[in-house]
Parts: structure tokens; sequence; C-alpha cells
């Protein structure tokens, strides 16, 4: 903020730039400060500008602020669309979320990675399972977007919340291990939680080389028995 003080002339580049700064400190009255001094000027409306308000009201959990804002944008890209997909979901409002990327389809803009972690993330929130994984198989074939961890996270995370453990098993199948599997031991966990001690997804988790799953586990399963269980499986990985 002091950095801004001094600045003279303002442009586009500075505003999206200190409010980006702000949003990423979750600065949100100075934020809104900054944007109070452009309100009604060409500025505020630029789509840089716009997208880092967005943002800045998304991560704050300012929704109403942010529709305010998307509302006013002449302009909208992938970003702008995103941002407020990802707002939305973050806050739990899954067919608001979902809602937002239909009239994102309807106006013809193009999802990204972001866009489709919102979706997942929304359809997580209200149990829509079949359209999550409907969403996921046409984010390659559809979009050309290839899934990469946090989309994977997302999907066993559902699949763990509703039950479905075969699903999540044959989604483990075609990963790419081990980096993405580690990066998913919480959701794996989950699955503990919802259904029952299902030891044979959790060998293949150790022998595919994810052994960081195992330090979560004991908060669900909370039986010494299943916990020794699953720790002989994870020294069968080495």
């Amino acid at each position: 903020m002091r950095i801004f003080d001094k600045i003279e002339d303002y442009d586009t580049v500075a505003y999206s730039s200190i409010i980006s700064a702000c949003a990423n400190w979750a600065a949100l009255i100075e934020g809104r400060q900054i944007h109070a001094s452009i309100t009604g000027i060409e500025s505020e409306t630029h789509i840089s500008v716009g997208n880092a308000l967005l943002h800045l009201y998304g991560k704050c959990g300012s929704l109403k602020d942010a529709q305010v804002m998307f509302e006013k944008m002449h302009t909208r890209d992938t970003v702008t669309w995103s941002v407020m997909i990802a707002a939305h979901a973050q806050q739990g409002e899954g067919r608001a979320t979902i809602e937002l990327f239909n009239k994102m389809q309807h106006e013809g803009i193009k999802p990204n990675e972001i866009t489709c972690i919102g979706i997942l993330s929304a359809c997580n929130h209200v149990g829509l399972v079949d359209y999550a994984c409907q969403y996921f198989h046409s984010m390659s074939n559809m979009y050309g977007i290839v899934p990469v961890v946090d989309h994977y996270d997302c999907l066993i995370d559902l699949f763990a919340r509703a039950g479905r453990l075969d699903d999540t098993e044959n989604l483990i199948k075609v990963m790419s291990f081990p980096s993405m599997l580690n990066c998913n031991s919480a959701s794996i966990s989950r699955s503990v939680s919802f259904v029952k001690t299902p030891l044979h997804v959790l060998n293949k988790c150790f022998m595919a080389g994810c052994c960081e799953a195992s330090t979560c586990l004991y908060d669900f399963t909370n039986t010494c028995t299943e916990f020794c269980q699953i720790k002989k499986l994870q020294y069968r990985s080495y």
C-alpha cells in the first residue's frame, strides 16, 4: 500500500497489481478502499482490474461484491468466469456454480483447468456424482484439458463421500503414480470413513508408492487393529 501511495500516474496495470496483492493477502478492507477510488471511472471495468477485484472478493468470501463487479464488466474472458465459478464453489454454492458454468458455455467461453476444479468442487458440495463423472470425462474429450492432481482429488473425494468405493478404485488405476496419489492421501483416507476399511484399495495405493495416506488414516479408523493392518500394507511397499 505504501508503494501504491507513491504512484502518481495510476494505470490499469498498477490497479490490477495492487488489487491482486490485496487478494493474495486477503486484505479486503484495503482492496475495497482501492475499488472505491476507481468506482465510476473507466479503469474499474477494465478486464484485468475487474478480474483482480473478482479474485479479491471471491477469495475473501464476499460473493455479493463479486456479483456486483461481475455485472459491471463489459468484457468477460475465461479468467472472469473461472474466478466467479471458483468463488461460488469455495463458498459451497454448488448449484449457483453450475448455473454460472452453463451461462459461460452459452456465451461460448472455453473453460480452463481452474474452471474445471470449480465445477468438480461444486458437484462435490451438492452430491452430483454422475454429473461430475460426465464433466470429468468431457474435460479432455470436449475441451482438450488434461486432468491434473486437483481434478482427481475432487473426484476421489466425491466418490468417497458417496460411498462409491469401486469408482474410487477404478479412478486410482488410471492415475499417474506415485506423485498424484501422494497429493490425494486425504481424499483416499476419507473413503475409510465412509466405507469400512477398504484394505485392498489401500494396498494398491501403497504398492504404487503412496505411503503418506497412513499418517491420516488413524483419525478415521480409530482402532489399533485396523491401523496396524494398514501399516503392514505400507511396509510391503518398500
